[in-house]
């Protein structure tokens, strides 16, 4: 109550003032009252931008400006990306129509950041690109570096991490004391490095920053992404601490966008942990602030979770049931049917919670009709006699009916969820070969891609992007083409893995053999991928470097269980290579590796005699009977 007066009373001074000061003047008063409001508390903003649009109504008035582009940045703060790119427009086109140049392009960098927040990449760079020119031509440092971390988010997001890197650090270094963000987003992609240690130092400055300068919005952010870091060092007592935090900070400053990704994070992280109640209890939660947010990205990736709670909790048909919704709602998402999309999932989620406890009420009654039943009947046995037999042979013969019905329902039921999980694996199956297809694709665009080069160096390396990319649709090939879609059997993928390579590379098998050990080896996707593309780049290796023109030779590789490790090594009996040297090397392709061994947790060592030999000794993987 005091503040709403305070506010007014502020406001009507300002207002007073007016009539003896220049418009442009009050007004300008009021969007710096409202830039000090907007980060921690919107809806106090909103009430300066309103009346300082009062103050300058006409719409030719150079002021008008910058309320348009304050409206935009309070829609962008509420995630609603389409009303603030429609004022960074009328911003944009106003300033222009006037000559105000540097609005203009101010507009025009908020813009790109709604755009890349929307998903919308390509139009985002084309905006930020704009403004950068801009900033660099007139010498303005810190909105230049503004525009370069924009600029390292974009290039983060689809997915060229080095280039985001080096854009960042060049924001930093450009204004290091005051650009922040640059320094947040660093942070994010030493995390998506795992190089977890810089990204929680960088972390740790932040969060002193961003509490000194009292900034909850980005101190939200700071709390979620510490918790994710510490969740990858496996420390869980950080990972509570921080997420707690956050999301105290979230209800604090009513941010149900970032409230359902933080929600979403501890139902997956407590999936993960097999604590299966507290999941549940995120998911729900997630879905609240999912649909307050309009979160259709997230209310997706929780429909997935759902369906895997279903299917651990033995629930098969609704797992099934959640598992078709998460599908439907991924296509939604190309064709922009989110809001119809949402609501339709909320009312059907929402009738069939409310169609079970019908059901459950149902069956309450009917045991209690039964028990009343069987009292009832159990008083007649003993105050008659000869109807007390009759009545017995009754009951029993209920009893019998009625263990009959129960039977058939059972039987029905079972019927009902092995259907369910004939569908799932159909439904499986038919992921994988559309992935496989994807893959397929990928590799041809590859294969067009070199076929327009020149430079040897750049058609090596897309030849070898496409080797990868095969590799991975092999895997997916092999799941939708057997009955089983949860692992691969590992012979029959590396030996066509070695068929694959030695036609790529025109080997000729009269001259150079390979052989295969696997001891009749299925693994599961997650452990094969990346030891497939392990595989895949040592044995790319041996047939370009071991052998000679016209030498023969032979490439082995062999895989065994073995004191709950898996042991596996590549061979070849060529002209050698220097191990210290392979193992200190930087190219792509060794970097690569020991990127995928980390993540299976394994060893690798490099020995020369009588040709080269690479062992693995592999700690993380899952075997599937």
């Amino acid at each position: 109550m005091f503040k709403t007066k305070w506010l007014a009373f502020y406001t009507t001074a300002l207002l007073f003032l007016s009539s003896f000061a220049q418009p442009d003047k009050v007004a300008q008063d009021l969007l710096i009252r409202a830039e000090s409001y907007l980060f921690n508390q919107p809806d106090s903003a909103r009430y300066f931008i309103d009346k300082a649009y009062d103050v300058a109504h006409e719409d030719d008035d150079p002021i008008l400006t910058q309320v348009y582009r304050y409206y935009g940045i309070y829609y962008h703060l509420l995630s609603q990306y389409d009303t603030a790119i429609s004022f960074y427009q009328k911003s944009a086109d106003l300033a222009q129509n006037l000559g105000k140049q540097e609005i203009y392009v101010d507009a025009t960098s908020n813009m790109g950041l709604a755009f890349s927040a929307q998903g919308s990449l390509g139009k985002a760079q084309e905006k930020l690109l704009e403004a950068l020119e801009y900033y660099e031509r007139e010498n303005l440092p810190l909105k230049a570096a503004n525009a370069y971390n924009n600029i390292g988010i974009v290039l983060q997001k689809s997915g060229d991490l080095q280039g985001a890197k080096a854009t960042y650090k060049r924001a930093n270094k450009m204004h290091p004391e005051k650009h922040l963000g640059a320094l947040s987003n660093l942070a994010a992609a030493f995390e998506n490095e795992n190089n977890l240690d810089s990204a929680l130092l960088i972390y740790d400055m932040l969060e002193l920053a961003f509490s000194e300068a009292n900034n909850l919005h980005s101190l939200f952010s700071v709390y979620s992404n510490k918790a994710i870091v510490y969740d990858k060092m496996g420390d869980k007592q950080q990972v509570v601490r921080y997420s707690k935090k956050c999301a105290k900070l979230g209800r604090q400053i009513n941010n149900q966008n970032g409230l359902c990704i933080l929600y979403q994070n501890l139902a997956d992280y407590y999936f993960k942990q097999a604590d299966y109640a507290l999941s549940r209890q995120y998911l729900d939660s997630a879905y609240t602030a999912a649909a307050l947010a309009e979160n259709l990205e997230v209310f997706t990736k929780l429909k997935n979770r759902e369906a895997e709670l279903e299917e651990q909790s033995g629930r098969y048909a609704k797992a099934v049931e959640a598992f078709k919704a998460f599908h439907v709602l991924s296509d939604s998402l190309h064709k922009q049917e989110q809001a119809e999309v949402v609501t339709e999932l909320n009312i059907k989620y929402e009738t069939a919670s409310n169609q079970q406890k019908i059901a459950e009420l149902e069956l309450q009654k009917k045991s209690a009709a039964l028990s009343l039943s069987r009292s009832q009947n159990q008083r007649n046995i003993l105050i008659l006699g000869l109807s007390a037999l009759l009545l017995a042979a009754g009951l029993l013969y209920y009893l019998y009916h009625t263990k009959k019905k129960t039977s058939d329902i059972l039987s029905e039921k079972n019927d009902q969820i092995s259907q369910a999980l004939a569908e799932r694996e159909t439904l499986l199956k038919e992921i994988h070969h559309r992935v496989k297809n994807n893959l397929q694709v990928i590799s041809s665009l590859l294969n067009l891609q070199a076929g327009s080069l020149e430079d040897e160096a750049a058609i090596e390396a897309v030849r070898q992007g496409q080797h990868r990319v095969k590799s991975m649709a092999l895997i997916h090939q092999r799941l939708y083409s057997t009955d089983d879609v949860r692992g691969v059997n590992i012979d029959d993928y590396f030996n066509s893995l070695f068929v694959e390579l030695f036609s790529a590379f025109g080997v000729n098998q009269e001259l150079v053999e390979y052989n295969v050990e696997t001891g009749g080896l299925k693994l599961d996707i997650d452990t094969v991928i990346p030891l497939g593309l392990i595989v895949n780049e040592l044995i790319t290796n041996a047939i370009k470097y071991a052998f000679g023109e016209g030498q023969s030779g032979k490439i082995q590789f062999q895989i065994e269980q073995r004191d709950n490790q898996l042991r596996a090594f590549v061979k070849d009996n060529g002209r050698g290579m220097d191990g210290d040297a392979l193992q200190k090397a930087n190219s792509f392709g060794w970097r690569m590796m020991r990127s995928l061994a980390r993540k299976l947790k394994a060893e690798i060592e490099i020995t020369n005699d009588s040709g080269t030999r690479v062992d693995l000794i592999i700690s993380r993987y899952k075997l599937v009977s």
